[in-house]
């Protein structure tokens, strides 16, 4: 019994957790299709000067209006994939997710002391929420601002420099992804609970909602974070129908996706029950399962529900394995180093000697979509299946457009409805090749077996024009 009460063990185990997640990111390919798009529109804000107002990649919807709410990893991204390939990206995954795993054992720390319980949530949360931390994914990433802010807002020790904190934290959340005014709600939430220091919170509070405005995009950002919140957007109805992560998780695609992160949500979603019964923690529980019903209702918040939840009740299951006892710590800041550190250091030999051969996973189109894509001509208009579209964009001659791609909200509910037609929907391939028709496609790249190029292979007035393994180009005849 004292060796599994033993802050020590409990260190250990969250450190192996930690260094398989750090190792695996970092001898991931590049598995993330938005990484590239974000590194696409980076580059062209190195080159202009200023951050995109408009869609701008695809010759049917350019002039739609678009508001980039992950604008400041744009140059970022731009300059680490132009200097490092297609690596960079498991580097940007392997901080994150250290930064992350280090936030989430200080915000569940009672006090700033590491203690077993708390741990013991930490690694569970760790273990099923983990596998959102293996990539760039700009919204991946951010998972480490939520942790953060959710341990500073539901601290005992909320002085000066913590309010100018989260205040800070908040504006880079704001400008790095839409999920932002999960902050504000954390800090109202830490003022309703915490008495002592309320008006220092809620003027943090103000503070921390007045930043968000300081943004390329002043309140159109707000506006479009409520379009995905609340699905009042005619684009947004289509996103929901075809694109499996804002789907609920009662629908099957979404549970295969999420399933451990479906056990998690069971397990969170207990403990939140639990704090909210117990007299002291009911502000935590009730918080806790507003994140958790949100995960449910769509599966690409359940991570982010589930790392918050982990900080907010962690405290509660100190209190109820212990009630009142003294508990054996140590300090939390020390333990999140030590924690992290081995990994690190794992993952930088890794890096160096473990990458895969080819840097671009095939889920992406691989090494081969990079090449034909590099190989388009400058005034291409071309279609690619939605998970390689943003190879495309970064890979293909900067002059060349795509019908659609991941972006999604850039694009008008008819074309947007077409584009999942053409890739998703069983329909003939006549009407595949009519929608090609209907758009001006002049170009089609994809693995040879996709539907679409199926529909183009040997019809009249198209042609193949390149070839790189399994992939193949079909260009319109002249």
């Amino acid at each position: 019994m004292r060796l599994l009460t033993s802050p020590r063990l409990w260190m250990l185990l969250l450190a192996v957790a930690f260094l398989a997640f750090a190792y695996t990111a970092a001898t991931l390919p590049a598995t993330d299709p938005d990484a590239f798009w974000v590194a696409a529109v980076g580059r062209w804000m190195l080159e202009s000067g200023r951050v995109p107002w408009e869609n701008g990649r695809s010759w049917v919807d350019g002039s739609q209006p678009w508001v980039m709410h992950e604008w400041l990893f744009g140059m970022p991204y731009a300059l680490g994939l132009a200097k490092l390939g297609p690596a960079f990206f498991a580097g940007v995954a392997v901080t994150a997710a250290a930064a992350a795993t280090a936030m989430l054992v200080i915000g569940t720390s009672e006090a700033w002391r590491f203690e077993w319980p708390g741990a013991a949530v930490a690694l569970f949360a760790l273990l099923c929420f983990g596998p959102r931390l293996l990539t760039a994914r700009p919204m991946n990433v951010a998972l480490g601002l939520a942790i953060g802010m959710a341990a500073l807002c539901f601290s005992f020790d909320f002085g000066r420099r913590s309010l100018w904190v989260v205040v800070v934290l908040e504006w880079v959340w704001a400008n790095v992804h839409g999920s932002f005014p999960l902050g504000v709600a954390l800090i109202l939430a830490g003022a309703a609970m915490e008495p002592e220091d309320r008006a220092r919170r809620l003027l943090a509070c103000f503070l921390a909602a007045a930043v968000t405005l300081i943004n390329p995009y002043g309140l159109k950002l707000h506006a479009l974070v409520w379009e995905y919140l609340s699905g009042f957007s005619p684009v947004q109805e289509v996103i929901r129908e075809h694109v499996s992560e804002f789907h609920p998780l009662w629908r099957a695609d979404a549970f295969l996706a999420a399933r451990s992160g479906s056990v998690g949500l069971l397990g969170c979603g207990v403990m939140a029950v639990g704090a909210l019964l117990t007299r002291g923690f009911r502000v935590r529980g009730a918080l806790s399962l507003a994140l958790l019903a949100e995960g449910v209702l769509r599966v690409r918040h359940l991570e982010l529900a589930g790392f918050v939840t982990a900080v907010l009740v962690a405290p509660w299951a100190a209190h109820v394995t212990w009630r009142g006892n003294p508990l054996p710590t140590r300090p939390a800041l020390r333990t999140a180093v030590a924690v992290v550190l081995p990994g690190l250091c794992v993952a930088a030999v890794a890096f160096a000697v473990a990458r895969p051969a080819d840097p671009i996973s095939p889920l992406l189109g691989g090494s081969p979509a990079a090449r034909l894509a590099k190989e388009l001509p400058l005034d291409a208009r071309v279609w690619a299946p939605f998970a390689s579209t943003g190879l495309v964009l970064w890979y293909a001659p900067e002059e060349a457009q795509v019908l659609y791609d991941a972006r999604n909200d850039c694009y008008t509910p008819a074309l947007a409805q077409d584009a999942f037609a053409l890739e998703v929907e069983p329909i003939p391939a006549e009407r595949r090749r009519a929608l090609l028709d209907k758009y001006g496609v002049r170009a089609v790249m994809g693995d040879a077996s996709h539907p679409v190029l199926e529909a183009v292979k040997g019809a009249k007035g198209w042609r193949e024009t390149g070839s790189d393994g399994t992939w193949v180009v079909w260009t319109r005849a002249p």
